[in-house]
């Protein structure tokens, strides 16, 4: 899983102790160094002075854990650990056990895999599962990280540095933007007459999201007036968009003795969207 190490130069050397003989100062700097207690002993250095003022034993770590993973493993430039004559190398690592000490008995059973986090996609059982999801290659295709991002549209000017870099985002994008639409059709390549990035364009009542790979000077909108939007449910709703003056106009109809409202964004009450509610009295909140 990770490591603690440290390296020993010329004369220094790791000596067991009980760890109840360590003094306070001493314990809080093994803590410090990611060293731990093992049962009742800790291991110290000792003997790493020497004439020529440089450290005899140096503490290596540097974030080298799987939790860690493509994070920086490296010096600022004019930095350095310097170690007199280095001649050891004192390894801790930390270990996880993978096996499911309920279920099989380590020298005579098959392999069954411990507990794995809710995101691991390797078997934990059948003639597949030969070993534990956490022992995955880290570029394995079972791995994966989804964002759920928000996103929004622009009408007007260019998206700038919000724009999005890569064809699969946008086409996820595009699909959660038009989520409940039909027959949305997904392009990458490049167009002139299309804004750079991620586009959704409508023709002749066809929804499309390009992602046009072209530095272009169009902006978003086009030649867009009007946009407009409806649905139905239980209440009647539409919404119009004019995009010159930046003005939308939104009609709700619904039964005239019950009061009703309209969430925006949302799929349940629990969403705490942005709504619109019409009382039975013909007020409007």
């Amino acid at each position: 899983h990770h490591f603690e190490s440290t390296m020993l130069g010329a004369g220094a050397r790791m000596r067991q102790v009980p760890w109840a003989d360590l003094t306070p100062p001493q314990r809080r700097q093994m803590m410090a160094k990611g060293h731990c207690a093992h049962g009742d002993v800790a291991w110290i250095v000792e003997g790493d002075d020497n004439a020529a003022g440089v450290p005899g034993s140096q503490d290596f770590g540097g974030a080298n854990g799987g939790e860690f993973r493509k994070s920086f493993h490296g010096y600022a430039p004019g930095f350095a650990q310097l170690i007199y004559s280095p001649e050891g190398l004192s390894v801790e690592p930390m270990q996880i056990d993978t096996f499911n000490r309920d279920k099989m008995n380590v020298t005579e059973s098959h392999f069954v895999s411990g507990p794995v986090p809710r995101n691991s996609l390797a078997p934990t059982d059948g003639p597949d599962a030969l070993y534990s999801g956490l022992l995955e290659c880290p570029v394995t295709t079972r791995i994966r990280k989804v964002v759920d991002g928000e996103y929004t549209t622009r009408f007007n000017g260019t998206c700038g540095a919000t724009a999005l870099v890569g064809a699969s985002e946008c086409f996820a994008a595009g699909d959660k933007i038009l989520a409940g639409a039909a027959n949305v059709t997904h392009h990458e390549g490049v167009d002139a007459s299309l804004p750079a990035g991620c586009v959704i364009t409508s023709k002749n009542g066809h929804l499309s999201t390009t992602f046009n790979t072209l530095q272009t000077a169009a902006t978003c909108g086009g030649s867009i007036t009007t946009v407009s939007g409806s649905a139905s449910s239980l209440v009647q709703f539409s919404v119009v968009m004019d995009v010159p003056r930046d003005n939308v106009t939104i009609n709700i109809s619904g039964p005239a003795d019950v009061w009703f409202g309209l969430g925006f964004d949302a799929a349940a009450m629990a969403d705490a969207p942005w709504a619109i509610i019409v009382e039975g009295s013909g007020n409007i909140t």
